[in-house]
């Protein structure tokens, strides 16, 4: 049956040398990630010296294309699926770092967990989105066992719904994309410095510009370091302490006017301890601590990540292009880990596990694809055709013993380190994912647009060099959208998922099992409308996504498990854009109705999947003064809500609504000196995160943030 798979690589292989073949060298086209706008407000100052709040105001948090859902140049207007960007305006103006405040403005995702204080996981649409395959970081494989570096980037775009058939094995909610900075086309320099809550020290430096007289050559350069502390704090009084440090480099080299190479390389070291959050089985939070660690502070999450990522594009002509590249990460941490082994007593005693492994991964991805636009007929065609290939290495050095301890959930008790050491013999293992795709979006005259794709992908994984699993899959989409009129359009669609599960891996009592793939499917019916001619889009989308054979951890029993039929049924509303000339806004709100429909075990039938709310919004916007005497000066405010949601498939208790409020105040001075101060979660609500009863995170209380930054 697997013959194919030598047929398949081939093939991938030879899709991808296409286009070196076809002249060795290719770019991808890209659009202007420096657009200021055309439109004048009144501004008499010469166009070199536009005030920062009319460009942003121009600009405001609307991006009219994104790249995720097509991997094409196609207007989100005329793309059949959701999909929502939070771009670099909205990034700096909320003061975010960390990948889960960016997230926020999008309701449809929600943090599942602060895992061990390290990261954060999520879920889109009520579904978990795997750390191994669910996020990408330019459109290619990211491996997500870290905290990323908001500062590097762009935007993100968050793509709801399944999307295997552009990017093979994902779980079916949706998928988080992370597009980094590229080169400006003039020199240009930023030096910020952020003080806040918690002892926070953050200092990040921006600079680049054309290397060339020409300016064919371009780069951009960004540095960060950041020291801060929790306001949780170790039953002796030591501090949760981070350390980060994060250097970041791009280079575009228009080679020739057809022709141009991007190159991205970033590096991340992060340290600090472990954060495994509160054991909580009844839902009474009242005699444990918010700011309380109950793990031993001599724990720790220390990890190295870098990204390489090059890519050429080259247009033959107008009508033809294209495109191969190689991405590769490079993913090492080093966990000495206090997990908790059993349900608390009546007293609040329970046992810890402690161990110690040194992960280390390895992400190589080659693609190429080849972009044609031509006619047949009365019909007008946009094809995509391609192959990717990504290679997973992995190699563990796993723990030479573990020790487990007794301490207390209301009253913690401090232990020396047991000093445990990893063995000399590593688990060795690795997947291969090799995917062909085709997507063609047509054009019937001026309102219809069908989108056509399908892809075939083989999946192989090898545990400790000598277990082979492997799987097969084919995977359709269908969009038909409508446009009404050139603001207005209506769409639906049909897509599936594809998640090989791995063989369990030997931290488990199960390991070496092989596990059945989970398979889902969505169809989705929607609206697009843009309004104040173009600064402005509203969307509404209702979909139904079934979700098979999930894999989760059970966590009394150390094993994974798979469970039978997950349903959920929503809707989402956005907006984001320019209102008149001053408001710059974004917002959202989802309603989901999930249940487990088939399951082995019965009790779960009817139950919410651990996690999700039956409703959640986010709203934020910006009042920027254009002129008199209060010009350059922004008043900013956000609200964020989550309607109860359970802490575990078992629905044992919900974890409480909540509304979140943060305010901030934005001024610059002469396009030069920016000044900011944010308070998040003004109003110091009090509430948790959480998809299990062994680990509920408390979140953040009131946060102050101020920041100078000076650009030249």
């Amino acid at each position: 049956m697997f013959t194919s798979v030598r047929i398949l690589n081939r093939t991938a292989l030879l899709i991808s040398i296409i286009p070196l073949v076809m002249l060795s060298n290719v770019a991808i086209g890209q659009e202007d990630q420096t657009r200021s706008g055309d439109v004048d407000f009144g501004n008499t100052k010469k166009v070199t010296q536009l005030d920062e709040i009319i460009v942003r105001g121009q600009k405001s948090y609307y991006e009219e294309n994104a790249s995720s859902a097509t991997r094409l140049d196609i207007p989100i207007m005329e793309t059949p699926q959701s999909l929502f960007v939070i771009n670099s305006e909205l990034i700096a103006d909320q003061q975010a770092f960390r990948l889960d405040q960016v997230l926020q403005n999008d309701s449809s995702v929600q943090k599942s967990n602060n895992f061990l204080g390290a990261y954060s996981s999520y879920q889109v649409r009520g579904f978990p989105i795997s750390n191994g395959s669910n996020y990408l970081r330019d459109g290619r494989s990211f491996f997500h066992l870290s905290a990323p570096p908001v500062e590097v980037l762009d935007r993100v775009e968050v793509l709801k719904g399944p999307s295997s058939v552009l990017y093979g094995t994902l779980a079916p909610g949706g998928l988080i994309n992370m597009i980094p900075k590229r080169p400006f086309d003039e020199q240009k320099t930023s030096i910020k410095a952020t003080v806040g809550s918690y002892n926070l020290q953050h200092i990040h430096i921006d600079n680049g510009g054309p290397v060339t007289d020409s300016g064919n050559v371009r780069y951009r350069v960004n540095g960060v370091y950041e020291n801060s502390n929790s306001f949780r704090k170790f039953i002796d009084g030591s501090d949760f302490n981070t350390k980060r440090l994060t250097a970041a480099a791009a280079v575009d080299w228009d080679i020739g006017e057809n022709t141009s190479l991007r190159v991205n390389f970033d590096i991340t070291h992060d340290k600090r301890p472990q954060d495994i959050g509160l054991a909580n089985f009844t839902g009474d939070f009242s005699d444990q601590s918010s700011e309380l660690i109950y793990n031993q502070p001599w724990t720790k999450y220390d990890s190295d990540v870098w990204n390489l990522t090059t890519e050429l594009n080259h247009e033959f002509t107008d009508n033809l292009s294209v495109r191969t590249g190689v991405s590769y990460q490079n993913f090492r941490r080093d966990r000495y880990d206090n997990q908790i082994r059993s349900v608390p007593d009546a007293d609040g005693n329970v046992f810890v596990r402690v161990r110690r492994r040194v992960n280390r991964r390895e992400y190589t991805t080659f693609y190429g694809d080849i972009i044609s636009d031509f006619s047949t007929g009365a019909l007008k065609h946009k094809v995509l055709v391609g192959a990717d290939h990504t290679d997973v290495g992995i190699d563990n050095n796993e723990t030479i013993r573990n020790f487990t301890f007794e301490t207390n959930i209301f009253n913690p008790t401090i232990l020396p380190d047991p000093q445990i050491i990893t063995r000399d013999e590593k688990n060795l293992g690795g997947e291969d994912r090799t995917g062909i795709y085709l997507n063609d979006q047509i054009s019937i005259g001026e309102h219809w647009r069908f989108l056509l794709g399908v892809r075939y992908d083989e999946f192989k994984s090898v545990f400790r060099g000598t277990t082979t699993q492997k799987a097969e899959n084919l995977t359709p989409r269908i969009g038909v959208l409508y446009i009404a009129q050139p603001n207005l359009s209506f769409y639906g669609s049909f897509s599936q998922s594809f998640e090989p599960n791995p063989i369990v891996s030997n931290a488990f009592s199960n390991a070496g099992e092989i596990l059945d793939p989970t398979l889902g499917e969505q169809f989705e019916i929607g609206v697009k409308w843009e309004a104040f001619e173009g600064k402005l889009l509203a969307t509404g989308a209702l979909f139904t996504i079934d979700r098979k054979n999930a894999a989760f951890e059970d966590i009394i029993t150390n094993t994974i498990v798979q469970t039978g039929l997950q349903t959920h049924k929503g809707g989402e509303i956005t907006v984001s854009g320019l209102v008149g000339r001053h408001i710059s806004l974004t917002g959202s709100a989802t309603y989901l109705s999930a249940e487990f429909k088939e399951d082995d075990n019965v009790s779960l039938i009817g139950n919410t999947p651990a996690g999700v709310p039956e409703l959640a919004a986010s709203f934020s916007a910006e009042y920027a003064f254009l002129e008199g005497n209060l010009e350059g000066l922004s008043i900013q405010g956000g609200w964020f809500y989550e309607a109860d949601r359970p802490i575990d498939d078992a629905n044992s208790y919900d974890l409480d609504a909540y509304n979140r409020i943060d305010l901030g105040v934005k001024y610059v001075l002469q396009n030069e000196w920016v000044l900011r101060l944010t308070a998040q979660n003004i109003t110091d609500t009090h509430y948790f995160k959480g998809r299990s009863p062994f680990s509920v995170n408390p979140e953040r209380p009131r946060e102050i943030r101020g920041s100078i930054e000076i650009n030249f």
